[in-house]
C-alpha cells in the first residue's frame, strides 16, 4: 500500500513538474545580435550613378545598410513583424520607414530594386541572419 502512494504522487509531482516546465520554455523571446552596421552619405557623381559626398551641403541621400541575427529561445515559433528604422533626436521620433530587405535584390536591367520586409517566422530554438537596408532624402 505504501509503495502505491508514493508512485501515485511522483506521477502527480513529474505531471506537475513537466507541466511548468513546458510551460517556462514556451515563454522564450526573440533576441537580436547586431552583426555589422554601416552608413553613407551620397551625392550623383555627373554620369548617372552615386557617389560618397564630401559635405553636407553636398549631400541628396542617405543610406543605412545592417546586418543582424535573430535567436528563437522558444520552443514555439515566433514571428518577427513591424520591423522599422527609427530615428530619434532623444525627444520625439523623427524619421521611420519600413527597410529594404536585401535578400529580395531585382534588378529591371539598369536599376536594382528591393522588397520591403514582411512579417518573418522564427523557427524555434534557431538563429536567423538578415541584410536590410534603408534610404533617407534629406529635407
Amino acid at each position: 500500500m505504501n509503495n502505491s502512494i508514493i508512485g501515485i504522487l511522483g506521477t502527480l509531482l513529474g505531471t506537475l513538474l513537466g507541466w511548468i516546465l513546458g510551460r517556462y520554455d514556451k515563454k522564450g523571446k526573440l533576441k537580436i545580435y547586431i552583426i555589422s552596421y554601416k552608413n553613407e552619405f551620397l551625392c550623383m557623381d555627373g554620369r548617372g550613378g552615386q557617389t560618397i559626398s564630401t559635405s553636407v551641403e553636398q549631400t541628396e541621400d542617405y543610406i543605412m545598410k545592417f546586418d543582424f541575427d535573430v535567436y528563437n529561445s522558444s520552443t514555439e515559433t515566433k514571428i518577427m513583424r513591424d520591423i522599422t528604422v527609427v530615428f530619434n533626436n532623444g525627444k520625439k521620433d523623427i524619421f521611420f520607414n519600413t527597410p529594404l530587405d536585401d535578400s529580395t535584390r531585382h534588378s529591371n536591367g539598369h536599376w536594382y530594386k528591393y522588397d520591403i520586409i514582411e512579417p518573418i517566422n522564427i523557427p524555434p530554438k534557431s538563429i536567423s541572419n538578415f541584410s536590410l537596408h534603408t534610404t533617407l532624402e534629406p529635407v
